[in-house]
């Protein structure tokens, strides 16, 4: 699994077929996308979710996925096909929609016993935008991007693309609304749970078990500097791209690319790093734009270490980097594999940012 067409396997040709067969060692919240002109395909929908459960996990009344996208529409209520490519996007703030779903619907309405203890997984579908999610109701954050986290009260969760968020929820004998509020001022209804009788046996409303967390590395073997630099008003003047070195202007108009790591944009096969099997790994990011940037690491997760020294609880396989912001993301290298490390805004990946860790 997250494989790369033309990195670690051959795109799936139309009318072909391809069967991915795993283990199912970590159980938690995934989801699985066409890593193809990932760009185009994803907002063409051409994505799932992945749940893979647990004995241990908490005993729950209804186990929700909730993936939340955006689609950009044409006047006519179809994708918008012209749009696709667009540079602006690709040097800016990545495609961003004008209509709202949650499972493909939208404003859609589920059904959910009252007084029932929910759990909600929540996925960030979108190929650009970040979500913020209020849930007005007693909730508990228990995993992010599939892992667990210490237990902590919250009613809003921020997902980058690509995040996840696993969220459980006591409901009462009112129905409630999920409003997006990271995009405008006012509320914007996502979804709608409504509260139904039921003559089913509801499980205990219990206090949640606090996980048992891998303790992080106390010493780095491998440290990886990326400085990310691009982007519309931005300070990259020229980037090596195809073992030339090539200012801007020609990179945008002329290639199609915009976002470089360490001064050099990358392809899908260019390595950032080879690291060794049971290393442990320090990315050090610095995100010297304007944008946000959703970076994800296949095949590991990473602990966050801020720039303050300080870790973020748990860990995850995206962190959403705010602009100007630095991070280390620490991580044990017990995959072997070749390992896409790309910003999930699908359309800064397209125009550069993204490169390779190879562990052998």
């Amino acid at each position: 699994m997250d494989g790369v067409a033309g990195l670690t396997q051959p795109e799936v040709a139309p009318n072909g077929q391809f069967r991915y067969q795993f283990p199912l060692n970590d159980a938690g919240t995934y989801w699985y996308h066409s890593h193809a002109k990932t760009w185009s395909q994803v907002a063409r929908g051409l994505y799932g979710p992945l749940i893979v459960e647990d004995e241990s996990d908490p005993a729950v009344d209804h186990d929700i996925v909730l993936m939340i996208d955006d689609w950009l529409l044409a006047n006519d209520a179809t994708i918008d096909e012209a749009s696709f490519g667009s540079l602006h996007d690709w040097t800016h703030g990545g495609r961003l929609g004008n209509w709202l779903t949650v499972n493909g619907e939208s404003l859609p309405t589920i059904e959910v016993s009252k007084n029932s203890r929910v759990r909600l997984r929540l996925i960030n579908a979108a190929n650009a935008r970040i979500f913020g999610l209020n849930i007005p109701a007693s909730a508990f954050l228990v995993a992010q991007d599939g892992y667990p986290v210490p237990i902590q009260e919250t009613r809003d969760v921020i997902l980058g693309p690509a995040q996840r968020a696993d969220v459980i929820i006591d409901l009462a004998e009112e129905n409630i609304t999920i409003n997006e509020t990271y995009n405008s001022d006012q509320p914007h209804p996502a979804v709608n749970l409504k509260v139904v009788d039921t003559t089913q046996t509801l499980v205990a409303k219990s206090s949640l078990d606090q996980p048992n967390l891998e303790a992080r590395p106390t010493l780095i073997d491998v440290t990886i500097p990326l400085h990310m630099q691009g982007g519309a008003m931005g300070n990259l003047r020229e980037a090596n791209y195809k073992g030339k070195l090539r200012p801007i202007r020609e990179l945008a108009q002329d290639h199609k690319k915009a976002w470089a790591f360490n001064g050099r944009i990358a392809e899908h096969h260019d390595h950032l790093a080879n690291v060794n099997l049971g290393q442990s790994v320090s990315i050090e990011v610095w995100n010297d734009t304007r944008w946000p940037h959703a970076m994800h690491l296949h095949g590991h997760h990473f602990w966050i270490q801020k720039d303050d020294g300080s870790f973020l609880d748990g860990k995850r396989d995206t962190y959403l980097f705010q602009r100007g912001e630095k991070a280390n993301l620490v991580f044990i290298a017990d995959n072997p594999g070749f390992w896409l490390f790309h910003c999930h805004m699908l359309e800064h990946h397209a125009a550069g940012m993204g490169a390779v860790i190879q562990v052998s």
